[in-house]
């Protein structure tokens, strides 16, 4: 998508945590000049107490005082006075060369990481000490699996450290891969993250695949590749799986609202599959658009639902519960409908009830793809079982359908599992 800026974007209208109003979506930084919309009349120069300081314009104006002609009042402080060469310069500098990552007014004014860490959403000039890592073109080095002992009655976790691996060690399942890429021609940083445990508790028939896609920072995803799991074992085994989901995934995001993730969330897509009683079943749950297909001999069917907030369903949804939706997303900011965090827009619409599906498997049935939107926004599902006709094993499909992302002007993070059953 040549249009495609990420799901946390704030290059069209300028919020700050405490600042969404329903009478004013336009508010910024204490007052209502709207720098994006025509000049009017009453948006003349306004003069400064002393005359010796030269005049500002009112994009100056805007950002540096309020209506009452006071120094703003932001909970991102303190202000420096900028003007306009300033502005278009930082605006050259920080937006042209990765227009996806307009995230947060703050970097444009270049905020110390110190003031604007509360309000940080992602932008790569004012990253935390979490992202370092991704601040050159390089993908995490491998290491070792972070597995126990590799016999059928241990768990195999997979280790989140490792950008591309195969697992063949199964029980439940024949085999899967999973593979990733910041996709460096548009991004500097990953927020993806993957993770994945086979024998859960043991129990070599059940086994879970788990893919959380972040935006606006990649808070939210680290902490849910660390903590789903361990929270999902406390849940088993699932006689409600609707019911029991839904509660795990709010219970995740009550931890995550702790860690002041206001402007930062994940999309997220969880596929498990267990045998019970002889017969193979596969639950899947998601919130966001990170979506999961399953491919069988001769079709394939979407197990996920995409919550975005230009679908019909989640736009309705969305407005009955006091939201707005601005150019397809949620006051102008973010895209999706459902999401883990982003609690400045839950009380707005935004919610994390997942999407869930039971499906029974069947010998027809050949791969579960997961993937984030990175494949999806270049790829169709019949592109998809197309591939899977022609590659034989789940760890070629895997990295054919990466690499063709990105070939093909993926402009996102990339991310997939293969599970073959």
């Amino acid at each position: 998508m040549s249009n495609y800026y990420g799901k946390r974007t704030f290059s069209n209208y300028h919020y700050s945590h405490n600042q969404l109003s329903r009478d004013n979506p336009f508010r910024v930084m204490g007052t209502t000049y709207n720098p994006y919309l025509p000049k009017t009349s009453n948006q003349s120069n306004y003069d400064l107490k002393d005359n010796n300081q030269k005049k500002l314009n009112p994009l100056e104006r805007s950002a540096n005082f309020d209506g009452n002609n006071k120094i703003s009042k932001s909970p991102i402080t303190p202000y420096k006075l900028i003007n306009t060469r300033a502005y278009y310069k930082n605006a050259k500098q920080n937006y042209s060369l990765y227009p996806q990552n307009r995230d947060h007014v703050g970097e444009l004014f270049n905020y110390t990481i110190k003031d604007n860490a509360p309000y940080y959403s992602g932008n790569t000039n004012n990253m935390d000490s979490n992202q370092l890592k991704y601040t050159t073109y390089t993908t995490p080095k491998p290491r070792n699996n972070r597995n126990r002992d590799r016999g059928d009655s241990n768990e195999i976790i997979s280790n989140s450290n490792l950008s591309e691996y195969y697992e063949d060690n199964c029980t439940l399942i024949k085999n899967f891969a999973y593979k990733e890429d910041p996709n460096s021609k548009y991004r500097d940083y990953m927020e993806d993250k993957g993770v994945s445990i086979l024998n859960i508790n043991g129990d070599p028939d059940k086994a879970l695949f788990c893919l959380f896609d972040g935006h606006g920072g990649d808070k939210v995803s680290k902490f849910l590749q660390s903590n789903f799991i361990q929270y999902f074992k406390e849940i088993l085994p699932l006689d409600n799986p609707k019911e029991k989901l839904t509660s795990l995934f709010k219970k995740l995001d009550e931890r995550i609202k702790e860690l002041n993730c206001y402007q930062v969330g994940a999309a997220a897509c969880i596929i498990y599959i267990t045998k019970e009683r002889g017969q193979k079943y596969l639950y899947s749950a998601n919130v966001g658009d990170t979506r999961s297909i399953l491919i069988s001999n001769n079709e394939y069917k979407r197990l996920s639902y995409d919550h975005r907030a230009n679908d019909a369903n989640e736009y309705k949804r969305i407005v009955n519960n006091g939201g707005i939706v601005l150019g397809g997303r949620v006051y102008g900011s973010l895209m999706l409908g459902r999401a883990f965090g982003d609690w400045e827009l839950k009380s707005y619409g935004v919610t994390c009830e997942p999407s869930v599906t039971r499906i029974n498997i069947t010998n027809n049935d050949k791969y579960v793809i997961i993937a984030t939107d990175g494949v999806w926004d270049v790829f169709e599902e019949s592109d998809v079982f197309d591939l899977s006709r022609k590659i034989n094993n789940s760890k070629d499909l895997c990295n054919t359908l990466v690499n063709k992302s990105i070939l093909n002007g993926s402009m996102d993070n990339i991310s997939c599992f293969v599970i073959s059953l």
